[in-house]
C-alpha cells in the first residue's frame, strides 16, 4: 500500500509547464473546469466568483487570523451536517446491502 501512497502525491502534484511557468497539474485541472463551468453557465459563474472572492479577501484582511481559521473550521461543520443527516436517513438501507453482502461472501467462500 505504501508505493501508491507515495505515488498519488506525485500524481497530483506533477508540474506542467504552462507559459513559461510550471503549474501544478491540478490548478491547470481547475482552471480548465472553471472555464468551462463559466461557458456552460453562460457566463453567471463570473459574476457570482467575483462576489465570492472578492467577500473573502475583505473578511481575510479585515480579520486575524485565527478567526478565519474558526470561521474555516465553522464552514467545514456546516458542509459536513448534510453529510451526516445523509448517513443516518440511509443506515437502514446500508445495512440491508451490508447484511447481503456478507450473505453472497459467505456462500461464495464455503467450499
Amino acid at each position: 500500500m505504501r508505493p501508491l501512497a507515495d505515488a498519488v502525491p506525485g500524481f497530483i502534484f506533477f508540474t506542467v509547464p504552462v507559459a513559461g511557468a510550471e503549474l501544478p497539474l491540478i490548478v491547470v485541472w481547475l482552471i480548465c473546469a472553471g472555464v468551462f463551468f463559466t461557458f456552460y453557465l453562460r457566463l453567471v459563474n463570473i459574476r457570482g466568483f467575483k462576489l465570492f472572492f472578492l467577500t473573502f479577501v475583505v473578511l481575510g484582511s479585515s480579520i486575524q487570523l485565527s478567526a478565519l481559521v474558526d470561521l474555516s473550521d465553522a464552514l467545514v461543520f456546516v458542509v459536513a451536517i448534510p453529510n451526516l443527516l445523509g448517513l443516518y436517513l440511509m443506515a437502514p438501507l446500508i445495512r440491508r446491502e451490508l447484511v447481503g453482502y456478507e450473505r453472497r461472501l459467505q456462500q461464495a467462500t464455503r467450499p
